[in-house]
């Protein structure tokens, strides 16, 4: 009873200043009273005073519901820490500190797990992942002596696949200089962050697996006996997984594809070619199915969820 006292004396304090000073009577309209109106203390007001203090009290809730659907669902306090969905810039002198920033999301993923977030797809990832580890002893040997992928080998070769996916965001580069459209040459700088991003992760994972590749597997010698195998100099790492040419090919076919969606044939024409170029690497021997597998889902997600947030719309 004692609260309930206190809220309806409270109520009795709302009235302004000026109202006060204006000696400014109380309003007799038979409405009931809000919290902001000016209330009289005595002992004829102190029942209704009781009475609309609970009211008040357990319409708070709602007021504050009310407040939120009107500062809108995108509102955000001047206090919230920037996020990877602000516009950031694109040009030559962020490039470093923009795959500075990448790595830093890249190898802090693990945290997020910690946090409970983005279990589904990477529980999802590790079964499709695990599955094809399983299979490689089994389809991996059927390449090797297979003389039906001579000429598409011949032609999908590890330097000419090297040369095809760097040669596409060169172009465009070029081309857009020429015709002075910023968003060609943007384009392009986003695919070499995310090729480099991604080289960056395969690079690390290939020296700390060190899987040899199955051309390395002697004749009769176990497919499944592969990983933690090879070790050689930094600089001279030839770890199997994950394929290298995989990821930088869905980097670039990433970015281009979610660049120009707009032309219904985009991705289709870049997401082909890259999976020409991951199965040239099964096909040649240098990769088994896990390790494509795995470097096209790292160039994907590197370039559409670290690399692209914050890069679109453009102006």
């Amino acid at each position: 009873m004692m609260a309930v006292c206190l809220m309806a004396s409270t109520c009795a304090f709302a009235a302004s200043p000026m109202d006060l000073q204006s000696g400014a009577t109380p309003s007799t309209n038979a409405q009931p009273f809000s919290i902001d109106e000016e209330r009289p203390i005595n002992w004829r007001s102190f029942v209704p005073d009781v009475y609309h203090g609970p009211k008040h009290f357990w319409g708070f809730p709602g007021k504050l519901a009310r407040q939120d659907e009107e500062s809108g669902p995108n509102h955000k306090s001047s206090s919230q820490s920037d996020s990877i969905d602000e516009e950031r810039p694109i040009n030559w002198k962020s490039i470093v500190p923009d795959i500075y920033r990448d790595q830093k999301k890249l190898w802090t993923f693990p945290g997020k797990l910690v946090r409970g977030e983005d279990w589904k797809p990477t529980l999802a990832f590790a079964a499709i992942l695990g599955g094809l580890i399983v299979a490689d002893p089994h389809d991996s040997p059927y390449f090797r002596n297979n003389l039906t992928f001579s000429g598409f080998n011949r032609r999908l070769s590890g330097t000419n696949t090297a040369i095809g996916v760097a040669l596409v965001p060169v172009s465009f580069y070029a081309l857009g200089l020429v015709r002075k459209d910023s968003y060609a040459t943007h384009t392009a700088l986003l695919a070499g962050e995310s090729v480099a991003d991604a080289e960056i992760l395969a690079w690390v994972l290939g020296n700390a697996t060190g899987r040899l590749r199955p051309s390395a597997v002697p004749p009769g010698g176990k497919y499944s006996d592969t990983w933690f195998e090879t070790y050689k100099p930094l600089l001279r790492a030839n770890g199997s997984f994950p394929s290298e040419h995989a990821a930088a090919a869905f980097s670039v076919a990433t970015v281009f594809a979610h660049r120009y969606r707009d032309h219904r044939w985009v991705p289709w024409v870049a997401y082909g070619a890259a999976t020409l170029v991951g199965v040239s690497r099964v096909t040649l021997q240098a990769h088994f199915p896990s390790d494509v597998f795995a470097g096209a889902a790292f160039g994907y997600l590197i370039s559409r969820f670290i690399v692209m947030p914050g890069r679109e719309p453009e102006p």
